[in-house]
């Protein structure tokens, strides 16, 4: 192949990937002809050079791990201010997830991860055991 046809052959590869704005004007009155008869009207034509994007992948979160912040969270409230900071003992008995694992997931350098089944459960349960802290003490404070 000479030159002279490599650039003509290039030169005809961009013509077919870009469209050129009469082409374009000329195509969508063509459309607007065609939709006359059903009282339409293009508000967009799709162009040479539009891919559809591919769809993303659907995950099975149930046994994946959470990201870094979401344990970091957990580990914050779990040592966080609470009656007796007996939070770990009640995460065991309101959720499904042993004492042992729970101690784990609250340590840091356990080097232990959590999942993302283990989060659900966990944020589910957190607003029982808040409220269940402040019952205690309004419990303690009426009381003294």
């Amino acid at each position: 192949m000479s030159y002279e046809d490599l650039v003509q052959e290039n030169e005809s590869q961009k013509m077919a990937r870009y469209i050129t704005a009469p082409q374009k004007h000329k195509l969508r009155e063509e459309l607007e002809k065609e939709l006359k008869k059903y009282k339409g009207h293009v508000t967009v034509l799709p162009g040479v050079m539009h891919k559809p994007r591919q769809p993303l992948p659907v995950r099975d979160t149930s046994n994946d791990y959470c990201g870094n912040l979401k344990a970091f969270r957990v580990r914050q409230w779990i040592a966080g201010p609470g009656y007796n900071n007996g939070r770990r003992q009640r995460l065991a008995e309101v959720t499904d997830i042993s004492l042992r694992r729970i101690n784990d997931i609250a340590c840091d350098q356990s080097g232990c991860i959590l999942t993302n089944a283990e989060y659900v459960q966990i944020k589910a349960a957190m607003p029982e055991i808040e409220a269940m802290e402040t019952e205690v003490a309004m419990s303690q404070q009426v009381a003294s």
